[in-house]
């Protein structure tokens, strides 16, 4: 739903790659990660100018990435058992 952004819950159905989550960089606007990554993860942390995201990787067993922006920019990312 337009104007929603960031709500809990909003894409479960993304999944990513590695090679997707190579492509992303530190200052990356929110926008530019968002169309790399093919939509918004799963909202697991909203604050004043803080948004943490889940993005489950393609590879299953559990794979993913965390992806944290502040004032829409990369902040930091991290993942685990994407192939």
């Amino acid at each position: 739903m337009p104007g929603n952004n960031g709500s809990a819950g909003k894409g479960d159905g993304v999944l990513i790659t590695f090679a997707q989550y190579e492509k992303l960089e530190v200052g990356m606007l929110v926008e530019d990660v968002i169309e790399i990554l093919g939509g918004e993860g799963e909202a697991l942390s909203e604050a004043e100018n803080m948004v943490v995201y889940n993005y489950k990787g393609t590879a299953g067993n559990g794979a993913n990435a965390v992806i944290a922006f502040q004032g829409g920019k990369l902040l930091t990312k991290a993942q685990s058992g994407l192939n």
